[in-house]
């Protein structure tokens, strides 16, 4: 299992072609990543760890990306939004605990 971690997203041209690449994309919107740890790389290396699924985790700063944020009516952060094929399948605004988060994506992988 690999998986694939976008720490900045720049521009929009971008974060559609990762839609059109991942099976299954965690989008982390956050502050700088100023919103707790669960937005950090070595959180998302530890669910790798925990997770049977393959994923890929791209972080959106929501400073340097209004407009395309904005566009996925994110209103509040942190965010999480899982993107499975190009879809938006689900939306977390709060924190989870990485066991729970693990178990979220094992059902959207297999759904």
């Amino acid at each position: 299992m690999l998986s694939d971690i976008i720490l900045l997203v720049q521009n929009h041209s971008l974060f559609h072609q990762s839609l059109r690449v991942h099976e299954l994309l965690v989008v982390a919107i956050a502050r700088n990543h100023s919103s707790a740890a669960f937005l950090s790389e070595s959180a998302f290396k530890e669910l790798e760890k925990l997770s049977p699924v393959s994923f890929s985790y791209l972080f959106l700063d929501w400073q340097h990306n209004p407009e395309l944020i904005k566009s996925l009516g994110v209103h509040q952060v942190p965010a999480l939004l899982f993107f499975k094929a190009g879809e938006e399948v689900n939306r977390l605004y709060e924190i989870p605990h990485l066991h729970d988060l693990t178990l979220l994506m094992e059902q959207l992988y297999q759904d």
